[in-house]
This record gives C-alpha cells, sequence and structure tokens, in this order.
C-alpha cells in the first residue's frame, strides 16, 4: 500500500454516494404521505369505533360543519347541544336511536358516553365551537368527564 490517495476513486465514491442519496431521496417523496381533502370526506362518513370494557364495542360518527350548525340553531339550552351531538354521532351507526332516548339514558351513562366520544373524536373542539365551556374532572379510573357545560344561555 503506497498511502496515497487515489482521488479518481475518491471521486467515484462520491458519485455513488450522491446517487444512492439521490435515489433515497426520491424513494422518501414517494412514500411521503400526499394530503388529499377529499380524504377528508371520505373519513367523516366512516364509523369509527371504540372499544369499552364496561359497554362493548360502541360504534359512531363525526358530526360535519353543517350538522354542527344545524344542532347550534337548533338547541336552546346548552344540555340540548350535549344531546343532540351525542345523538347526532350515535345515530349514524345506531339509525333508530332518537334523542329522546338519549334523554332517557342514565345520566352517568350520558357522561361516560360523551367522554369516550370526546376522547376519540375531539368532541371538546367541537363543543367549544358551540361556544360551549366544558369543564372537565378525572374521575377514579381516571376517564376524564364533562361536568358543566357553560355558554351563552348559562
Amino acid at each position: 500500500m503506497s498511502g496515497e490517495i487515489d482521488w479518481a476513486k475518491a471521486s467515484e465514491f462520491e458519485e455513488a454516494l450522491d446517487e444512492i442519496n439521490a435515489r433515497q431521496e426520491a424513494s422518501r417523496k414517494k412514500r411521503a404521505k400526499l394530503f388529499d381533502p377529499r380524504n377528508l370526506v371520505i373519513k367523516a362518513k366512516q364509523l369509527k369505533t371504540i372499544n369499552d370494557p364496561e359497554y362493548g364495542i360502541i360504534t359512531y360518527g363525526s358530526i360535519t360543519w353543517d350538522e354542527l350548525q344545524d344542532i347550534n340553531k337548533e338547541s336552546k339550552s346548552n344540555d340540548e347541544k350535549m344531546f343532540l351531538i351525542l345523538h347526532k354521532m350515535l345515530s349514524k351507526a345506531y339509525p333508530d336511536l332518537t334523542v329522546e332516548d338519549i334523554r332517557n339514558f342514565p345520566p352517568q351513562d350520558i357522561t361516560k358516553l360523551s367522554s369516550l366520544l370526546m376522547e376519540k373524536d375531539d368532541f371538546l373542539r367541537w363543543a367549544k365551537k358551540l361556544g360551549l365551556e366544558v369543564s372537565q374532572t378525572q374521575s377514579s379510573n381516571g376517564l376524564k368527564t364533562p361536568t358543566t357545560f357553560k355558554g351563552s344561555d348559562s
């Protein structure tokens, strides 16, 4: 070994390395997730599930902006908004479910179902869009539950 640097070989290695980097970058770009707004519409229409130890598998759907606006117009109180949101989300999977059915749920079940949907579907964000101020407490099992809904009519 002469100890001298073969600059021709070094140049070849640099070119080979540049080619490898270019291929990796092209591959990374292909794998990159591309935003398609139509996917949001598809996703909004898909039913979602929550597997809860007490209730089992709960199937629900997300509410759309238009549905949210309709709920806001229809409701006269914050409690009514909560019932309508819960009904709209659950009725997408259970079409025979009525708002009256929701009103007849035990209060602790309304609270727990609302909490489950809040955590999975960003329910709190929707509540804020309605102008509701939601206070939460954490129960002994670690579940955050809405304790009060305050808004312009409170």
